[in-house]
């Protein structure tokens, strides 16, 4: 789709959620107010902010160049503030989730040969014996719930399908 296409979409999102709009909005000034961001969880990101010189310190011409870099530094942090309170809370899940699962399988008497193998956003994948796939699977959607939990509390359920196949690709 075109830029225009996509920039309509969004719009469109917004008007349908402005609770989001104004989420992010908030999110994305507070990380450049502050020069950081952070997640419920605690974890932050720091920011370089940007620093716009007095108009009467520098030409004018320079001045404007160094504007319109401030403003677009400024958009950049504000969109990386926004995102980075989400998708950090993400990754805190999912490590919490790897954790439990390490301890599940071992508890559950499961060969040190069996376990995580990749980790890609937000999806684990393990090499189970075939015999105990299934209960692989209800051990891991119970790691990955429960992690969720822990960190969200109630706020946002977590739902979690496991998939068993024969190759990770499929």
């Amino acid at each position: 789709c075109s830029k225009e296409d996509a920039q309509e979409f969004i719009n469109i999102f917004f008007k349908v959620y402005p609770d989001i709009k104004a989420f992010l909005d908030r999110e994305g000034s507070k990380g450049f107010d502050q020069g950081y961001s952070a997640n419920i969880n605690g974890r932050r990101r720091y920011y370089q902010i940007p620093r716009l010189p007095s108009r009467y310190s520098v030409s004018t011409e320079l001045f404007e160049v160094m504007r319109k870099a401030f403003y677009t530094a400024k958009g950049r942090v504000m969109r990386q503030s926004a995102n980075m309170v989400i998708q950090s809370l993400s990754a805190d899940i999912t490590k919490l989730a790897i954790a439990k699962i390490a301890k599940l399988l071992a508890d559950n008497g499961f060969p040190e040969s069996n376990g995580l193998v990749l980790c890609i956003h937000d999806e684990l994948i393990l090499s189970i014996e075939s015999t105990r796939a299934e209960e692989a699977a209800l051990l891991l959607k119970e790691a990955m719930e429960s992690a969720a939990i822990q960190i969200l509390g109630d706020i946002v359920p977590l739902l979690v399908e496991p998939k068993i196949t024969e190759h990770w690709s499929k």
